[in-house]
């Protein structure tokens, strides 16, 4: 990174720590989509309640419903006069799922937990038709009817988000398909995800935090912090249920030559001044200083803790090129290059932020790509080697309360 870009980031970063916390103050719907206040006239006059009480297709929903009807879900989804966009899973869902019968609906899970799984696949107060829903990147961001937290800060109560996303490619939850839509009741619609979309439990920190792969990244946001517990702290950040961020997150096998090549810089001038005070000559000191920095530095390299040994400022810069300050699945990617600010672009307004594209082969990407400004080529997003693959196994679409990760294996380069 050059003096100038350096010089930039050191009187300007103080912009991007704020920026991160402006964006982890959001928990509010975009713009994009504009709800229905009310059905359609052509809806049926069924309530959501009653239709899942008669549609056997549904009886494994039906069966959660009722468990959890002290809570007063089914109460509600039987009030003509309410309004609410109901992603529900099938009992074809459910069985996608790993839950089999109405059986393990009812005797795996306490009336709690159902409750929780319900109403993350709400929109409490609106109808979305499939038509409402944009191609715009990124998805849009729209509270859910489960209730976690209070905003930090405030007493205000938080809801998690959902992100519904629609392109050539098909209509999403999140980052599943949605095989069945606008089945418009009297009190709203009914949407079917592919399987059960449950709600987050985890912050993206603690998946960076532990992940055996990552220890590189997660080097550098503990060299990038001075001070973790300060406001707009980058593990803050990653610990703020009201963020949402996207992390593309390079494996060490991608970032451990990067730290190598810095520390080689930087330690190559000192190793010729050294060898010139040792009464070299600056041209035999030129010549014999390559090997020892090289040898040096492969050291400090070959542990994550050489970052301790690069200035702060030059590590934030790296640490929040690589993330972005909304949240995006591959399937919402375009499918022509586009490029998109990151929290880089906090302090430095002016920079072309990263390029994105996706590939697909039906409703999944096969092919996700991230391309910095400084790289020859794009990195890979490595591509769950199965869809909607957990962590700790999980490489793409990982979702956490604050945001979503992507593996990528190759470091995303600023300038």
């Amino acid at each position: 990174m050059n003096k100038s870009i350096i010089h930039k980031l050191l009187l300007k970063f103080l912009a991007v720590t704020i920026a991160i916390v402006i964006i982890a103050s959001c928990n509010k719907n975009l713009p994009e989509a504009v709800p229905i206040e009310a059905p359609g006239t052509g809806g049926s006059t069924q309530t959501i309640a009653e239709f899942f009480a008669t549609d056997t297709n549904y009886s494994f929903y039906n069966a959660a419903l009722a468990k959890a009807a002290s809570f007063g879900l089914a109460v509600s989804f039987n009030n003509k006069d309410a309004r609410y966009t109901v992603f529900a899973p099938d009992n074809n869902a459910f069985r996608r799922s790993g839950i089999s019968s109405e059986a393990v609906v009812t005797g795996g899970f306490r009336a709690g937990q159902l409750d929780s799984l319900l109403r993350y696949s709400i929109i409490p107060g609106e109808v979305y038709k499939s038509s409402d829903i944009t191609t715009a990147f990124p998805n849009i961001q729209l509270a859910s009817n489960l209730t976690v937290a209070a905003i930090p800060g405030t007493i205000l109560p938080l809801n998690l988000s959902l992100y519904p996303s629609k392109s050539a490619t098909g209509f999403y939850l999140n980052n599943i398909p949605v095989v069945a839509a606008d089945n418009i009741l009297a009190n709203g619609v009914v949407h079917t995800p592919l399987i059960i979309a449950a709600p987050p439990t985890k912050y993206l920190w603690n998946r960076i935090n532990t992940d055996t792969e990552l220890t590189y990244y997660k080097a550098a946001v503990l060299r990038a912090d001075t001070d973790p517990s300060a406001p707009g702290a980058l593990q803050a950040g990653l610990l703020n249920i009201g963020a949402n961020l996207t992390v593309f997150a390079p494996v060490d096998a991608a970032l451990r030559p990067v730290l190598f090549g810095a520390l080689y810089q930087g330690i190559l001038p000192q190793v010729i001044q050294q060898l010139i005070a040792g009464g070299a000559t600056p041209e035999q000191a030129a010549a014999a200083a390559p090997p020892i920095a090289a040898a040096k530095a492969s050291t400090l390299s070959s542990t994550p803790d050489g970052f301790n040994q690069l200035p702060v400022q030059t590590v934030k810069g790296i640490v929040v090129y690589h993330i972005l300050g909304v949240k995006a699945y591959t399937n919402n990617f375009p499918t022509d290059t586009i490029s998109y600010p990151t929290l880089l672009n906090g302090g430095l307004p002016q920079h072309p932020g990263v390029k994105l594209k996706a590939t697909f082969a039906g409703p999944f990407a096969t092919n996700a790509i991230v391309k910095g400004y400084g790289n020859a080529t794009a990195s890979n997003i490595m591509i769950n080697t199965t869809p909607f693959t957990p962590e700790p196994f999980g490489t793409s679409d990982q979702n956490y309360l604050n945001g979503v990760l992507h593996k990528i294996d190759q470091v995303l380069l600023p300038q």
